[in-house]
Protein backbone atom coordinates (compact mmCIF):
# COMPACT_ATOMS: atom_id res chain seq x y z
CA UNK A 1 0.00 0.00 0.00
CA UNK A 2 2.83 2.32 0.88
CA UNK A 3 4.53 1.74 -2.49
CA UNK A 4 1.27 2.53 -4.29
CA UNK A 5 1.07 5.86 -2.47
CA UNK A 6 4.67 6.61 -3.36
CA UNK A 7 4.08 5.81 -7.04
CA UNK A 8 0.95 7.97 -7.19
CA UNK A 9 2.79 10.86 -5.51
CA UNK A 10 5.67 10.57 -7.96
CA UNK A 11 3.22 10.52 -10.89
CA UNK A 12 1.49 13.63 -9.54
CA UNK A 13 4.77 15.52 -9.18
CA UNK A 14 5.85 14.49 -12.69
CA UNK A 15 2.53 15.67 -14.13
CA UNK A 16 2.78 18.99 -12.29
CA UNK A 17 6.30 19.57 -13.62
CA UNK A 18 5.18 18.75 -17.14
CA UNK A 19 2.40 21.36 -16.94
CA UNK A 20 4.88 23.94 -15.61
CA UNK A 21 7.20 23.33 -18.58
CA UNK A 22 4.39 23.70 -21.10
CA UNK A 23 3.16 26.99 -19.64
CA UNK A 24 6.74 28.28 -19.27
CA UNK A 25 7.29 27.97 -23.04
CA UNK A 26 4.79 30.75 -23.69
CA UNK A 27 6.65 33.54 -21.86
CA UNK A 28 7.23 36.79 -23.77
CA UNK A 29 10.65 37.73 -25.15
CA UNK A 30 12.95 39.84 -23.02
CA UNK A 31 13.99 43.27 -24.38
CA UNK A 32 17.42 41.84 -25.32
CA UNK A 33 15.79 38.93 -27.16
CA UNK A 34 13.48 41.38 -28.98
CA UNK A 35 16.49 43.50 -29.99
CA UNK A 36 18.39 40.43 -31.23
CA UNK A 37 15.38 39.30 -33.24
CA UNK A 38 14.92 42.74 -34.84
CA UNK A 39 18.63 42.98 -35.68
CA UNK A 40 18.62 39.48 -37.20
CA UNK A 41 15.63 40.34 -39.40
CA UNK A 42 17.40 43.45 -40.72
CA UNK A 43 20.62 41.50 -41.39
CA UNK A 44 19.07 38.58 -43.30
CA UNK A 45 20.21 39.71 -46.76
CA UNK A 46 23.79 40.49 -45.71
CA UNK A 47 26.81 38.29 -46.37
CA UNK A 48 28.86 36.78 -43.54
CA UNK A 49 31.40 39.58 -42.90
CA UNK A 50 28.92 42.41 -43.34
CA UNK A 51 26.29 40.58 -41.31
CA UNK A 52 28.66 40.08 -38.37
CA UNK A 53 29.69 43.74 -38.34
CA UNK A 54 26.07 44.85 -38.61
CA UNK A 55 24.92 42.52 -35.82
CA UNK A 56 27.75 43.68 -33.53
CA UNK A 57 26.82 47.33 -34.06
CA UNK A 58 23.09 46.67 -33.81
CA UNK A 59 23.30 44.66 -30.60
CA UNK A 60 25.78 47.04 -28.95
CA UNK A 61 23.82 50.22 -29.66
CA UNK A 62 21.18 51.72 -27.39
CA UNK A 63 17.69 50.22 -27.87
CA UNK A 64 16.30 53.18 -29.83
CA UNK A 65 19.30 53.74 -32.10
CA UNK A 66 19.89 50.76 -34.34
CA UNK A 67 21.86 51.11 -37.56
CA UNK A 68 19.90 50.61 -40.71
CA UNK A 69 20.79 47.65 -42.86
CA UNK A 70 22.97 48.57 -45.82
CA UNK A 71 21.13 48.78 -49.10
CA UNK A 72 21.50 45.79 -51.34
CA UNK A 73 23.64 46.53 -54.34
CA UNK A 74 26.23 48.41 -52.30
CA UNK A 75 29.03 46.53 -54.00
CA UNK A 76 27.74 47.48 -57.41
CA UNK A 77 27.65 51.13 -56.42
CA UNK A 78 31.17 50.95 -54.97
CA UNK A 79 32.40 49.30 -58.17
CA UNK A 80 30.81 52.05 -60.27
CA UNK A 81 32.41 54.69 -58.05
CA UNK A 82 35.78 52.95 -58.37
CA UNK A 83 35.45 52.99 -62.14
CA UNK A 84 34.69 56.73 -62.04
CA UNK A 85 37.74 57.33 -59.84
CA UNK A 86 39.97 55.39 -62.25
CA UNK A 87 38.48 57.30 -65.17
CA UNK A 88 39.45 60.55 -63.45
CA UNK A 89 42.98 59.26 -62.91
CA UNK A 90 42.75 59.37 -59.11
CA UNK A 91 45.09 57.31 -56.96
CA UNK A 92 46.05 56.83 -53.33
CA UNK A 93 44.16 58.85 -50.72
CA UNK A 94 42.28 60.88 -53.34
CA UNK A 95 41.03 57.63 -54.94
CA UNK A 96 39.96 56.18 -51.60
CA UNK A 97 38.24 59.38 -50.44
CA UNK A 98 36.38 59.73 -53.74
CA UNK A 99 35.15 56.12 -53.75
CA UNK A 100 34.06 56.30 -50.11
CA UNK A 101 32.20 59.59 -50.62
CA UNK A 102 30.61 58.41 -53.88
CA UNK A 103 29.48 55.08 -52.40
CA UNK A 104 27.83 56.87 -49.46
CA UNK A 105 25.88 58.97 -51.94
CA UNK A 106 27.78 62.18 -51.29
Amino acid sequence: MRSLTLILTAAGVTAALGVARVTGAEKPLTPQEQRASACAEQAEALEAGGRKAFMDACLAGPPGARPTAPASGGREKAAACAAQAKGRGLSGTAYHDFVESCAKGG
